[in-house]
């Protein structure tokens, strides 16, 4: 404790010489203007780590460098409807040829006898309807893999700046428990994304496709069978992750919490004539450098939401175009058009649960460390 202390009022006493705040001084200049500079300086430093498609979205929606004062729901939810109607274009031509397929497929099955001609019709309709959703489908896991990296890139920046002015704050425990949990999170979505994500999503839709074509197999069990597996295994890590966070932030911020009361109490109590303006000093550079680690905090959950966007708004809108072409598949009676879609929408269902399990474990971390870490000192 007594080695923590001393660390502690190390950080403070270097930060207080930065900072110059009013208790130092009557005619010393206010820290805001100089709270706003090293905010600002740490936004310049994590927007060098964002990729240009997200710095693209957040300028369109108004939120620049450390910029977040505008930031809000509306802001978030105005960038996902605009990214809807703008992604809505390719989903909207998917969805036409398969209507129109299901349409002249319809038609040709009420014309044409029954027996091996209407079966190697229907072999030929399941393999256009295929080869109709087969890019889209890809391209869009191929974007959830992109996604990963960016967000494993940003992450491997962003944590550590984050942590340390968490420690400077008085959160040196709170801090480094955040830096191991977040950075064993980046290192289990960069091997995800290189090894394990698209194989698996590919392996996936092979076996909905071959449940389609050949319903003798029962893949369509097998399908359903590893959605569920993914589905239970996220649901599973996610809730494992976010438990274990909460208890070591809360936990390393009482801690923190006992620490910085013995630090002020020992500046109050044992420093002659000054003491008590050294331990409200002590008060009002952690008030300060708590404001920057909000401000960091926030910028960093922007950051994500706005880089979740893109991969989210085009996974779901994907995952609507086969809905809606199976509830036709079903009314016009094309049973083997319709287990199809289905089967294909499993693959989709994971691949919305991956990007959104990776995506929140990031933005729960950060945003339990806020609110526990902003109790410190009081």
């Amino acid at each position: 404790m007594f080695k923590k202390m001393i660390l502690v009022i190390g950080i403070m006493l270097c930060s207080a010489m930065k900072l110059s705040p009013v208790c130092f001084a009557a005619e010393a200049e206010a820290p805001d203007s100089t709270l706003d500079s090293y905010a600002a300086e740490i936004g310049d430093r994590l927007s060098e780590a964002i990729d240009d498609d997200t710095k693209e979205t957040m300028r369109e929606n108004g939120v620049t460098g450390s910029d977040i004062s505008d930031l809000g729901a509306d802001t978030v939810i105005g960038a996902a409807v605009r990214e809807l109607a703008d992604s809505l274009r390719a989903p909207l031509t998917v969805l036409a040829k398969l209507t129109a397929l299901l349409i002249i497929t319809a038609a040709a099955r009420s014309l044409a006898p029954s027996g091996g001609l209407a079966s190697s019709f229907s072999f030929v309709t399941l393999m256009g309807c295929i080869t109709i959703v087969y890019s889209s489908i890809y391209a869009s896991f191929a974007g959830v893999c992109e996604y990963l990296r960016r967000l494993n890139g940003f992450m491997i920046a962003y944590v550590p700046i984050y942590a340390s002015v968490n420690a400077a704050s008085g959160g040196i425990a709170s801090g480094g428990g955040y830096y191991a949990s977040a950075l064993w999170v980046c290192e289990v979505i960069a091997l995800a994304a290189d090894r394990f994500i698209m194989p698996f999503l590919s392996v996936l839709l092979a076996v909905s496709f071959t449940a389609a074509i050949n319903p003798e197999m029962r893949f369509s069990s097998a399908a359903e069978s590893m959605k569920n597996a993914v589905r239970i295994t996220l649901t599973a890590l996610m809730t494992m992750f976010s438990g274990l966070i909460s208890i070591k932030s809360f936990a390393a911020a009482a801690a923190d919490n006992a620490a910085a009361r013995a630090v002020r109490f020992g500046a109050a109590s044992f420093v002659p004539i000054i003491g008590g303006s050294v331990s409200e000093a002590y008060s009002t550079v952690q008030a300060g450098v708590g404001l920057i680690r909000t401000s960091v905090g926030t910028l960093g959950i922007s950051v994500i939401l706005f880089m979740l966007i893109s991969p989210l708004v085009t996974l779901i809108s994907i995952k609507l175009t086969l809905e809606c072409a199976r509830t036709i598949a079903d009314v016009l009676g094309i049973s083997e058009i319709s287990e199809l879609l289905r089967s294909a929408g499993y693959a989709m269902s994971a691949a919305i649960s991956t990007t959104l399990c990776f995506s929140m474990m990031f933005l729960i971390s950060t945003a339990i460390m806020m609110p526990a870490a902003a109790n410190i000192g009081q």
